[in-house]
């Protein structure tokens, strides 16, 4: 195994030395690029990248913040995964100034990887999901689709499910309140087909 590499300021009494790594500013060219990096391996398992912030006996524990540059362009933050991708924690938020938010998975030849949004299990109060979009002051509010895959076979379901309990989980449909005009239509619509269209079946339980 080659040598470890240690760069770290002193422990003190009141409080520690910062340690930055950064590249000098470009006035006219492009300014330089940070690279970590661990080595590659043949025969055995690669190395790790681990970034931690401190954590604090009495006080709050330090943040971890990963940002793109601003500019005419801005940059972008750009998380790729070979494996599984991982997010946890007490909150996690995905948010933009102004940009788009976009969680998807590889495409594949074979089987593209799943795509899971869902709250952590627990013994009393599970917590909620909610997939909303943005609302608008004076043009219209966005929409929310939902939509199975297509495919030159049988294309992709869409179900959406009550949760099943000693009681049953209601499933609501609604069309939104109109404040000064008309209230929003609710539209269920089988689809089309060359041989035949879908049926619309409403039943209630056994």
């Amino acid at each position: 195994a080659s040598g470890a590499v240690s760069v770290r300021t002193s422990d003190a009494g009141i409080g520690s030395g910062s340690l930055q790594f950064a590249t000098g500013a470009g006035v006219e060219g492009a300014s330089g690029n940070v690279q970590i990096l661990t080595g590659a391996s043949s025969t055995a398992v690669a190395g790790d990248i681990a970034i931690s912030a401190g954590a604090s006996a009495q006080h709050k524990g330090g943040d971890v913040t990963i940002a793109s540059g601003s500019g005419a362009e801005a940059g972008m933050v750009d998380i790729n995964s070979q494996g599984s991708l991982n997010m946890a924690g007490d909150s996690v938020q995905l948010s933009t100034s102004a940009g788009a938010v976009s969680i998807g998975s590889g495409a594949s030849s074979m089987s593209s990887g799943a795509v899971n949004i869902a709250s952590g299990a627990s013994t009393e109060q599970a917590g909620h999901v909610a997939i909303s979009a943005g609302s608008s002051h004076s043009i219209v509010g966005a929409g929310v689709s939902v939509s199975g895959g297509v495919s030159s076979g049988v294309g992709g379901a869409v179900g959406v499910i009550g949760g099943a309990g000693a009681s049953g989980g209601n499933l609501s449909l609604g069309a939104g309140a109109g404040s000064s005009s008309q209230g929003g239509n609710v539209g269920v619509v089988a689809g089309d087909g060359m041989t035949r269209g879908g049926d619309v079946s409403v039943q209630s339980g056994s």
